[in-house]
């Protein structure tokens, strides 16, 4: 069981509920190439085994989170507003999900003090990306 943030838990609250208003609820757009997809039979199984993408991630972006030093802001900066982003008094889950139901889920942790609360990647999953 992870140690309790050593930030005041109103500072805390504050964080994880202004950045559950960040989410979209849209999923992302698929960034797949359909017209190459349509040319021929040999050609969609082909685009079936390529790279998955959907708006700015991959799976090479995806292992390019840091987790413990990653922050929301940049996460969010760089990848897009999440999808979905639920939050307890403790975490922020937010996951990015595509329009073909590829996803990436981070579970984000408060850390700082009172006056610099942050929110850092503290585990990651992925789903449907190759």
């Amino acid at each position: 069981m992870a140690a309790a943030p050593s930030v005041a838990s109103s500072e805390v609250s504050q964080v994880l509920s202004s950045a559950t208003q960040d989410a979209t609820q849209t999923p992302v757009q698929d960034n797949s190439n359909t017209s190459s997809v349509s040319d021929s039979s040999s050609s969609s199984s082909a685009a079936s085994s390529s790279t998955t993408t959907f708006g700015n991630w991959s799976l090479a972006t995806y292992n390019e989170v840091a987790l413990g030093s990653a922050t929301y802001d940049q996460i969010r900066a760089t990848y897009g507003n999440p999808t979905y982003l639920t939050a307890d008094q403790k975490y922020a889950y937010a996951t990015w999900q595509s329009q073909s139901g590829t996803k990436v889920s981070i579970v984000f942790t408060p850390s700082g003090d009172s006056n610099n609360v942050q929110l850092i990647a503290s585990n990651k999953t992925q789903s449907g990306l190759q």
